[in-house]
């Protein structure tokens, strides 16, 4: 996976539902995804990479609840781990430019 190539959707969502149990914080990842692929159609951007980082972006959560500090950075780590690449390198939203 690189910049120009986001994981595949369902890829995203079986890690995003693997990472996170509570279904607020799902359900509230899946508007973000929306919002953002809204965003990249206005901007003319990449919808599937925005999406993605919309649908990834509280994949740490629930690990880091008690530490905002490291909240995304957790995140960044584990999807690096996963094989993600960075995405033009916003860390607040860590695999998204």
């Amino acid at each position: 996976m690189d910049a120009t190539h986001p994981p595949p959707r369902e890829k995203a969502l079986n890690l995003l539902k693997e990472n996170l149990q509570n279904q607020n914080l799902i359900k509230h990842s899946l508007a973000v995804e929306a919002a953002m692929r809204a965003l990249a159609e206005y901007f003319d951007e990449g919808e599937e990479e925005w999406g993605t980082c919309g649908l990834l972006h509280d994949i740490d959560y629930e690990k880091t609840k008690g530490d905002p500090e490291t909240h995304s950075k957790v995140g960044a780590e584990m999807l690096g781990e996963l094989g993600f690449d960075k995405i033009n390198g916003v860390n607040s939203i860590f695999y998204c430019g």
